[in-house]
C-alpha cells in the first residue's frame, strides 16, 4: 500500500508522522501542543520523479510519534493523565484493572493470562508516562 504524506499525517487517535521530528513543546496561542516517542519509519510513496511512471515507488524515512494538544494550567498530573489516557482512556483503564481483579480472583480462567498481561502494559506505559511528563514539564516551563 502506498501512503501520501504531506508534512503531517494523522495516522489514529494517537500516532502523527512528520517529515522530521518536532520540537517537544509547541505554543500555538492557547494550545500548548506536545510531541514525543518519535521513532523513524520507512515508508513506500510514488516515485514522482519526471524520469519515471506513477507506478514506481521508492522508500523514505518519516518519524512517527504522539502529539497531544493541551489548554489551561498544565502540571504533571495534567501532563501524566493526559499521556495516559491518549493510549487507554479512562474506560479501558478500568476495564483492565477490573479484568486484573477477575484474574487474581480465578487464575484458572481461560483469559487470566491475558488480563495479567494487558495490566502489566498498563502499568509499563504509565510509568513511562511520568517519566515522559517530567521531561516535559521542564520544556513546557521554558516557553
Amino acid at each position: 500500500m502506498t501512503i501520501f504524506l504531506n508534512k503531517f499525517y494523522k495516522l489514529n487517535n494517537m500516532k502523527t508522522m512528520y517529515d522530521s521530528i518536532p520540537p517537544k513543546v509547541v505554543r500555538e496561542g492557547k494550545i500548548v501542543r506536545i510531541f514525543f516517542d518519535f521513532v523513524p519509519v520507512e515508508i513506500q510513496v510514488a516515485n514522482n520523479d519526471e524520469d519515471t511512471s506513477l507506478s514506481e515507488t521508492k522508500t523514505i524515512t518519516k518519524f512517527e510519534g504522539i502529539n497531544i494538544n493541551l489548554t489551561g494550567t498544565i502540571d504533571y498530573d495534567k501532563l501524566v493523565d493526559s499521556i495516559i489516557s491518549e493510549k487507554y482512556p479512562t474506560s479501558n483503564q478500568f476495564a483492565i484493572i477490573m479484568n486484573k481483579q477477575k484474574a487474581q480472583t480465578d487464575p484458572d480462567a481461560d483469559k487470566s493470562a491475558e488480563y495479567l498481561s494487558d495490566y502489566d502494559e498498563l502499568e509499563a506505559y504509565t510509568d513511562h508516562s511520568k517519566e515522559v511528563a517530567k521531561e516535559l514539564l521542564t520544556a513546557i516551563e521554558s516557553l
